[in-house]
């Protein structure tokens, strides 16, 4: 009997090394990168991985509506913040303003 749980405790050990390695091989999405260039496009689209500056404005407009896309769907907000540098860096290159930032108000120092 306990050559039966030794073949099944090797089998496990076995088992779990094998979904350890391909956890780690398991692509990653990233947030948007910053090469030597800049802030580059994410991991899909025809200029996926490029820089952003320089890009040609239909690539712009794509990336940007994919960002916007992403910015409009609360079940994504965990993107929101890296989709907010990345508009922000495609507005910067088309030459437009970014939106303002949805802060807290200013405070208001009159007091009554």
């Amino acid at each position: 009997m306990g050559d039966a749980r030794s073949d099944n405790a090797e089998k496990m050990i076995a088992l779990l090394e094998r979904i350890a390695k391909a956890v780690e091989a398991r692509p990653v999405a990233a947030a948007p990168r910053a090469s030597a260039g800049g802030l580059v496009f994410p991991p899909y689209g025809r200029s996926k991985g490029t820089p952003v500056a320089g890009a040609s404005k239909q690539d712009l407009d794509f990336y940007r509506a994919g960002c916007e896309r992403t910015l409009a769907d609360p079940e994504k907000a965990r993107f929101h913040e890296r989709e907010r540098v990345l508009l922000a860096a495609i507005l910067k290159e088309l030459g437009e303003a970014p939106p303002a930032d949805d802060g807290p108000p200013p405070a208001d120092d009159v007091a009554f």
